[in-house]
């Protein structure tokens, strides 16, 4: 068994140089059976211990280093003019409790400007930064170059009490949770090659290379080194796994 044609995989080194004389020897049908039932066990298992955040070896994921408070202690309001799922022009009233502001490209104008931050006046922003672009923020009629920034009223002084919270979701959320699913992870298999295949496709396989092997990558403009964080790996008990389907499909 191996990776062919995978950006990011998983490795089944170890198991082919016994595995493969076996599989070999297998009729094609039961050999793909075989190998399906092993891509998705070890999928199953990848899945499992990115979800607990820790290595294929059970040691937990190096945490996120402390960055520099860049999060907005104000809270910021304001009517977002833009454009609904169903592509028409919607109108709404944002009110961040905690925001951050970002500018990228070159030049003066502001349409390399946008803000992320919760939307304590959307439900469904629950959990879930959203991005404001800087040019559909509504700016005064009188002065375009004037962003329409309101004041906050009594209804704003409960929102307040979220400020800590939101940060601290911020910086200490689960990671990988959204690229664990299979909607990233893939899994399959070449029966003709006897190869079994689990990994990441596409531009995230740039992103789970970079913590699989403790890679840089230009953040905020500095150069980061992110610490090894093992998204894909075998341990003992797949190996175990992995032979017990091969001896369950020599005894059929």
């Amino acid at each position: 068994m191996a990776l062919q044609g995978l950006e990011q995989g998983l490795e089944f080194t170890k198991i082919q140089s016994y595995a493969g004389k076996i599989l070999n020897n297998l009729s094609e049908t039961h050999r793909a059976e075989l190998l399906k039932k092993i891509a998705a066990d070890l999928k199953k298992s990848q899945q499992k211990h990115i979800k607990a955040q820790q290595q294929p070896d059970g040691e937990p994921y190096p945490k996120r280093k402390a960055q520099r408070p860049l999060i907005s202690p104000n809270p910021l309001k304001f009517i977002y003019d833009a454009y609904g799922a169903e592509n028409w022009r919607k109108a709404r009233l944002v009110y961040l409790s905690t925001w951050r502001i970002y500018k990228f490209g070159k030049g003066e104008n502001d349409k390399g400007k946008y803000i992320t931050g919760f939307d304590e006046i959307n439900p469904q922003s629950n959990n879930h930064e959203e991005i404001f672009l800087w040019d559909k923020i509504f700016r005064l009629p009188t002065d375009s170059n004037k962003m329409w920034f309101l004041p906050k009223d009594y209804r704003d002084h409960d929102r307040e009490s979220h400020d800590e919270g939101h940060e601290k979701f911020n910086l200490s959320r689960p990671m990988f949770q959204k690229i664990r699913t299979a909607r990233f992870l893939k899994s399959g298999i070449d029966n003709a090659a006897g190869e079994a295949w689990v990994g990441f496709l596409g531009k995230v396989a740039n992103l789970a290379e970079t913590h699989q092997n403790g890679l840089t990558e230009k953040y905020r403009k500095k150069i980061k080194r992110y610490p090894v964080r093992k998204l894909l790996g075998l341990n003992y008990d797949d190996e175990q796994r992995i032979l017990n389907y091969i001896i369950d499909a020599l005894e059929e």
